[in-house]
């Protein structure tokens, strides 16, 4: 609970301290940060943060919905894909919330 709060609180003083633009891609208009590059902080260590823990349950239950969906998820998100859309991102997180569904229905299972 104090990772989030620390987490929570640097993303709010990192973004308030920035100036933010209007972009339209596809016709979806969107705010970005100006001069900003890569994802958040938070995104990156809550991400290593679920791997670990997929990796950990992997190694319990020999489950590895979670540590395959979280490292699809990382992969796909740090290669770049030549498509003109950003929308491929988004397929891989929707791959990434799949894997936690299993992983809550299998964890359900056993209790």
């Amino acid at each position: 609970m104090l990772t989030t709060f620390a987490l929570i609180s640097y993303e709010t003083l990192e973004t308030i301290s920035q100036r933010m633009e209007v972009v339209r891609e596809y016709g979806i208009v969107r705010y970005t940060l100006v001069g900003s590059s890569g994802p958040p902080l938070m995104v990156l260590i809550v991400a290593i943060i679920l791997l670990f823990v997929g990796i950990s349950l992997f190694r319990k239950t020999r489950w590895s919905s979670m540590m395959i969906g979280v490292a699809v998820m990382i992969v796909g998100s740090a290669v770049s894909i030549p498509i003109p859309s950003t929308a491929v991102t988004n397929t891989f997180e929707l791959i990434f919330i799949f894997s936690l569904f299993l992983t809550q229905r299998d964890l359900v299972k056993i209790h």
